[in-house]
């Protein structure tokens, strides 16, 4: 199946906030897509719980200097990767859509998934699959979702996980 709904967090694991991931996900990606001994990376997203991160983490870049820190990464695992390396990336789209009404919201303040998706490719990955994640529409009290339709504004409650595998054809630092 291409899209992983956990009803719950599993409480044992992470830290307590609204937007954590169910530690089953990560179990799933783990077993579906590494092998023993493989290295696994979890970067912290951008901007978002940036004041639990040290400052200067990437979290807390600029998007442009976050941007180029993936792609120089993307870049670098590629080249280091071998045929069976597989890349498993978490993540959401990220936009400042906070109190903004859905059809005001400036799309450059915004990360989409499809931006990560064309640097894991410009950086030599194919794609190979795309897994929703839905998170519980419970972290939405019913307050907040009567201010979000007040407001017109978006909430998200969805990540998607993204694995790629080298791409033999792309020509590497080009």
């Amino acid at each position: 199946m291409d899209n992983w709904y956990f009803n719950d967090v599993d409480h044992r694991f992470g830290d307590d906030w609204p937007g954590r991931i169910p530690a089953q996900l990560v179990a799933h990606t783990l077993f579906y897509f590494t092998r023993q001994n493989d290295l696994v990376f979890d970067p912290p997203y951008f901007k978002k719980m940036a004041e639990h991160y040290m400052k200067g983490s990437i979290s807390d870049f600029s998007k442009a200097k976050y941007l180029k820190f993936f792609k120089d990464l993307f870049s670098l695992m590629r080249k280091h990767s071998k045929p069976s390396t597989r890349i498993a990336f978490l993540n959401a789209d990220f936009r400042d859509f906070q109190g903004i009404p859905a059809f005001d919201e400036d799309p450059e303040n915004a990360i989409l998934l499809l931006e990560y998706a064309k640097l894991l490719e410009n950086c030599g990955w194919k794609i190979t699959h795309l897994i929703d994640c839905p998170l519980s529409t419970e972290r939405f009290t019913g307050n907040m979702v009567k201010k979000m339709q007040d407001k017109r504004t978006l909430g998200i409650i969805r990540r998607t996980l993204i694995i790629g595998k080298p791409n033999i054809l792309h020509k590497q630092g080009v």
